[in-house]
């Protein structure tokens, strides 16, 4: 169970203050996010956002350093509409994910990094003629963390996220592909929906 907080928790730095980042080092911190990957599947040709999700942890070592670990999913179909349209069969992905988290701005309920992250997921065959597709992801992104003690909960934050995003894909050894994009919110729904949840005990 979570200790309460103490008022003026002592930094480790004398020009820095209390804040709600200090209150959840050396915890676990439980979190849903939202990779949202975009890569084209060479087995068809056909374009597919995938909505790729990851469920895991985040336990901040010190106050500068935190390391994430992750398990990403996707599920989902797809279908090309017009002439010559097809449809793909419904697929399932799964693999680890993770990284680091390095500290780079600190306000009293915000904290804004830089987060290196990878993550590897497994597509199973769809179909009668699917191929299994190896997802390689690499983000380089910035996050800001805004941890809800404003209102009496520190353990509690959403985070927001942007940058750059690598995908390389394999089908069944026989095809491949690459992408380089930056990807983000676009606008203040997309934030909201895209926004990472976490929870630190």
């Amino acid at each position: 169970m979570m200790d309460a907080p103490e008022a003026n928790l002592p930094v480790a730095d004398a020009a820095g203050g209390a804040s709600d980042h200090d209150l959840v080092i050396g915890r676990y911190g439980l979190e849903a996010i939202t990779v949202g990957t975009n890569f084209v599947t060479p087995a068809t040709g056909v374009p597919m956002s995938v909505s790729l999700n990851a469920a895991g942890v985040r336990v901040w070592m010190n106050r500068n350093m935190a390391f994430n670990a992750d398990l990403a999913f996707a599920l989902g179909s797809s279908k090309t509409e017009g002439p010559g349209g097809m449809d793909n069969p419904t697929y399932f992905g799964i693999g680890p994910a993770g990284g680091v988290t390095f500290l780079l701005g600190l306000w009293k309920h915000l904290a804004v990094s830089a987060s290196p992250q990878a993550g590897l997921v497994y597509f199973t065959p769809g179909g009668d003629n699917a191929k299994s597709v190896v997802l390689f992801n690499l983000r380089a992104q910035m996050e800001a963390e805004l941890q809800l003690g404003w209102i009496g909960a520190p353990a509690l934050s959403l985070a927001f996220t942007t940058g750059l995003n690598f995908n390389f894909v394999s089908v069944s050894d026989t095809a491949s592909a690459w992408q380089l994009a930056m990807q983000g919110p676009t606008g203040f729904w997309s934030a909201i929906t895209g926004a990472a949840i976490r929870f630190y005990m």
